[in-house]
């Protein structure tokens, strides 16, 4: 549909709020907006010598021992930027333990307590009027030095707006200085750190870090919520209070171009949000930085907005407050093209209602859940709509321009799996081609084997698309499969070949885009998981020696990561780094396993029942990293407290460094070890499976609990004499270890 035909009633409303007469409080707002960029020397501003002065922001602690003070960039009469020279001091203490183990990953330190000479504060808070109560300022511009000092020592560099900014700060910094108050937002900048509170996020505190010189963007070392709100444990970081929630999106998409996936300027999103503040007038979204808007409505009226060209961020600017539980209906008319998700979306990552209709080139294929049949539309384009019956938090589609076949296989659960067919891939074009046969029985293989795994088809699927696209997407009911894919021999071949990627795809219909996390601190369980999956494939389909040097790989690429000060805690989530949560999540994941495991009858069956109902819960309800905890200790049988404190919510990788011995005692044999724990912490402990191998050629199994950072265990006895210790057996443990016999 024509987007003219679509707003016509707003139209006269359309001309008159965006192309003939911008309303007054959008162009104040873009006057405002103008002046955070303002140059320093020019600004006229006010300046101070100040000494003693302390403020206190959550849990910042700023101290201005002695020095000169200059305020400036005023808007509404107020100061917006603080540049101080002289002698200070900044302290953070850091309250939440994963995050202190985070800000000692990124920086070396848990708590911050740093001398500075210079510092940069962007504020809308009360921080001036405090400074007016105790000294005396006089008009005038910042002095040509402290000009000078603040680029050197970068003053402004990470508070600018950047592309690689989740929000835009300046933004950030007017939609709370247009309700001024104690808690208004402030952002400090001094040494290589930077402390944000900005009252207007879901996790008001950040602490930023300058990783290495040259940074464009600063690493997140540490973020949490306002200290009013108490929530410090780890137990209670998915207790986050999200300004909106998305309950349904519906998309009226036109789409074009040379792979049938470009957006065109007809389209259009309507997203309905729920208000979860006590009262917001500033609405934040986002919108793939790839697609361009072109207007904004709200409940079917034009809005102010504001978006920078590089960022995805957008922000809307009520015309009056909207309370909590009130909805709005935002509409998007928007265009563009490469986009990753094709939806404007919220931070809340909580599932909802998603629907479109879709306008394709004729002759065209897509694939998604949901979809109805094609029907003709006009100038040659096809019509079809998409209406499934689950919650996504996320939902992608995939489409070809040429047409495509399909072969129909049957699982042995009873589901259809298309296999879709395209003339542009075939064994002549492509060198790593993945034959027919090979391609439709690996993933037909994976798909059985899951689903006698996990009880029978995926949640929610009801016909299955296998679509020859290189992607990590995987949506339910439609699983991104390469057939081009160089993985046959060599590297990928001895981790498990083409089984890795029909597995990945696989798991991710029983763990992927119809899984509810209730904050982003829980997205990591998705990731977790499916990573993990695809190795059972492999260790059961394959051979065990890929499954394992599957895992090593994985563990020698978060050495990797070590070895540049790359590693966190995989509880950050979606702050942290894609390979390094998919990695670590999956040797938890393999870890926890080893904890089930049976050592007397070599039953995995406590980490299947695990698997199965966490599949089951997570697909159908709201869940936190709470409730995962809460399963494994479920199937587990003991608290796993100690467990998920050093391998969720701490960094460090250990190394065992194991020695031991033999000796005979009346006929038998008695192994008897030492083990001194690196990189670890004196509270840590973790079981260890380890083999012992005899000298009548026999082996024994056992389950050691190594405690703290130096150890030793007994082991026996042995009516043989015992030849090997082999520690770490099944790999139970992420870690180095370093065995020898005394």
């Amino acid at each position: 549909m024509a987007r003219w035909l679509v707003i016509l009633p707003a139209l006269m409303m359309l001309l008159a709020g965006s192309v003939g007469a911008e309303s007054e409080q959008m162009k104040k707002f873009k006057s405002d907006y103008s002046t955070l960029s303002e140059d320093l020397l020019n600004n006229p501003g006010e300046r101070a010598q100040v000494e003693n002065f302390v403020y206190k922001k959550d849990v910042a602690t700023i101290t201005f021992i002695e020095g000169e003070l200059h305020l400036g960039r005023a808007v509404d009469g107020r100061p917006t930027t603080l540049t101080f020279r002289g002698k200070g001091n900044c302290t953070i203490d850091i309250p939440v333990p994963s995050e202190r183990n985070c800000l000692h990953a990124v920086s070396g330190k848990e708590t911050i307590d740093e001398d500075f000479e210079f510092c940069f504060i962007e504020f809308s808070d009360n921080l001036d009027l405090r400074l007016k109560e105790q000294f005396e300022f006089t008009s005038e511009g910042i002095s040509w030095k402290n000009f000078h000092a603040s680029k050197e020592f970068q003053g402004e560099v990470f508070f600018k707006p950047n592309i690689y900014h989740t929000y835009d700060n300046y933004f950030q910094l007017l939609r709370s200085h247009y309700e001024r108050a104690e808690d208004g937002y402030l952002f400090i900048d001094f040494n290589r750190y930077a402390f944000t509170f900005d009252p207007n996020r879901p996790e008001q505190v950040q602490v930023g870090y300058e990783f290495e010189g040259g940074d464009v963007v600063l690493a997140e070392a540490a973020a949490f919520q306002r200290q009013e709100r108490g929530l410090y444990e780890d137990s209670a970081l998915s207790k986050i209070q999200y300004p909106t929630r998305a309950i349904s999106k519906h998309g009226d998409l036109v789409l074009s171009g040379l792979d049938g996936k470009r957006i065109d300027e007809d389209s259009r999103c309507d997203l309905s949000l729920v208000i979860e503040r006590d009262s917001l007038r500033f609405v934040s979204l986002w919108l793939s930085y790839n697609l361009s808007e072109d207007s904004v409505y709200v409940n079917g009226a034009p809005v102010d907005y504001h978006r920078r060209k590089d960022f995805e961020h957008i922000g809307l600017i009520l015309p009056e407050y909207a309370f909590k539980g009130d909805t709005l209906k935002v509409s998007i008319w928007y265009d563009g093209s490469n986009y990753d998700y094709a939806l404007p979306y919220v931070q809340n990552p909580q599932p909802s209602l998603h629907t479109f209709s879709f306008t394709v080139p004729g002759g065209s294929d897509y694939f998604m859940p949901g979809m109805g049949p094609y029907t003709d539309g006009e100038r040659g384009k096809d019509v079809f709509e998409v209406a499934p019956q689950n919650l996504y938090n996320r939902f992608y589609f995939t489409g070809f321009v040429t047409g495509a076949d399909t072969m129909t296989v049957t699982t042995d659960a009873g589901l259809m799996m298309n296999f879709i067919k395209l003339e542009s891939i075939n064994k002549q074009a492509l060198e790593c081609f993945i034959p027919d046969a090979t391609y439709e029985a690996i993933a037909l293989e994976s798909m059985n084997y899951f689903s006698s795994l996990l009880g029978g088809n995926p949640p929610g699927v009801f016909g299955m698309y296998v679509v020859p696209e290189q992607s990590f997407v995987s949506m339910p009911g439609m699983m991104t499969l390469p057939q081009d894919a160089c993985v046959t021999s060599g590297t990928m071949e001895a981790l498990g070949g083409f089984h890795l990627y029909a597995g990945y795809a696989a798991s991710r219909q029983w763990f992927g885009n119809l899984m509810k996390p209730t904050t982003h601190r829980d997205t990591w369980i998705e990731s977790a998981l499916a990573s993990y999956l695809p190795g059972l494939l492999i260790e059961r389909k394959v051979n065990p020696g890929s499954f394992y040097s599957n895992m090593l790989n994985r563990r020698d690429t978060l050495l990797s990561l070590n070895d540049v000060n790359r590693l966190r805690p995989i509880s950050i989530s979606d702050r942290g780094v894609d390979m390094l949560i998919a990695n670590k999540g999956a040797w938890l994941v393999h870890m926890l396993r080893l904890l089930m495991l049976d050592l007397e009858t070599m039953s995995d069956r406590a980490f299947t029942r695990f698997l199965f109902e966490a599949s089951f819960t997570f697909n159908n309800r709201l869940y936190t990293t709470n409730d995962f905890i809460a399963l494994a200790e479920k199937h587990y049988g003991e608290p796993l407290d100690w467990f998920f404190n050093y391998w969720l919510y701490d960094y460090p990788i250990p190394r065992f460094d194991v020695e031991w011995t033999a000796t005979e005692d009346g006929g038998e044999y008695i192994v008897d070890a030492t083990v001194a724990t690196q990189r670890a912490t004196a509270d840590f402990k973790m079981p260890v499976i380890m083999r012992v191998e005899t000298a009548d050629g026999q082996s024994v199994f056992v389950r050691e609990t190594i405690d703290g950072t130096e150890d030793s265990f007994s082991l026996g006895p042995f009516a043989s004499e015992p030849v090997q210790l082999h520690f770490n057996e099944f790999l139970s443990v992420l870690c180095h270890e370093d065995v020898s016999r005394r």
